[in-house]
């Protein structure tokens, strides 16, 4: 198609669409290690998403035990997993399932000595781990393929993807992390909000195979739940 000299074509013809030719993810795909940090609502749901997506090993890491009040949104859990550690329970509820999947326990928090690789996908409740799961991720960043930190807060959900070694996206991130104080408090996952910690997973799932396939991805997602269900149209 040739651009046609402005004025003289009264009906401009219809400009054929050139079809981009996008990158499938593919399960050989996956880095040789993942790491998910945080066995709660969304660690949960990402483990799920990460089955489904065919990682056939994940390291967890969290030292916080089942409690009664988990259960109905932390899926992986049962009754007879209440007083035990989340990790064993993540690796009981693979095997009951039979996935074809490894989960490798980590009964312990990241720490700023912490080494990881791959890809990290972070699933923490609180500002104060989340600022030293990043500062582990710096100190690992040659190694790291992409961060993905989750977050919700009651029906508002936050992604951020971070590839270490980018500046730009490094420094954007960085502004995010701000003092327990300054954030608005909101609850986490609920048994009223259960959708919350499914949203968070799905777009971490989107974004690691975006990702992984070289696809572009944004480095910053916001979502209103409640506002979104309720919109209607005018």
């Amino acid at each position: 198609y040739q651009r046609q000299p402005r004025g003289k074509a009264k009906h401009p013809q219809r400009i054929r669409k050139r079809k981009v030719r996008r990158m499938k993810f593919t399960v050989a795909q996956w880095p040789d290690e993942i790491h998910l940090i945080g066995a709660g609502g969304i660690g949960s749901h990402v483990l799920l998403a990460l089955i489904e997506l065919g990682a056939t090993e994940v390291h967890v890491w969290d030292d916080d035990i089942v409690e009664a009040h988990n259960r109905p949104n932390q899926f992986v859990y049962t009754a007879t997993d209440i007083g035990r550690l989340k990790v064993e329970g993540m690796v009981r509820f693979v095997e009951r399932q039979a996935f074809a999947m490894r989960v490798i326990p980590h009964q312990e928090r990241v720490t700023e000595s912490t080494e990881l690789s791959g890809i990290i996908v972070s699933g923490v409740d609180s500002m104060m781990s989340r600022k030293s799961i990043w500062q582990a991720v710096l100190a690992s960043a040659g190694y790291i393929h992409t961060y993905v930190d989750g977050r919700i807060g009651d029906e508002h959900v936050h992604m951020l993807t971070v590839d270490p070694c980018e500046p730009v996206m490094v420094e954007r991130y960085e502004k995010t992390l701000l003092d327990e104080g300054d954030i608005p408090d909101r609850g986490c996952t609920t048994r009223e909000n259960p959708h919350s910690a499914l949203a968070v997973a799905s777009m971490v799932s989107i974004n690691l195979t975006l990702r992984l396939a070289g696809e572009p991805v944004k480095d910053a997602v916001y979502r209103n739940l409640r506002q979104e269900a309720m919109k209607t149209v005018q």
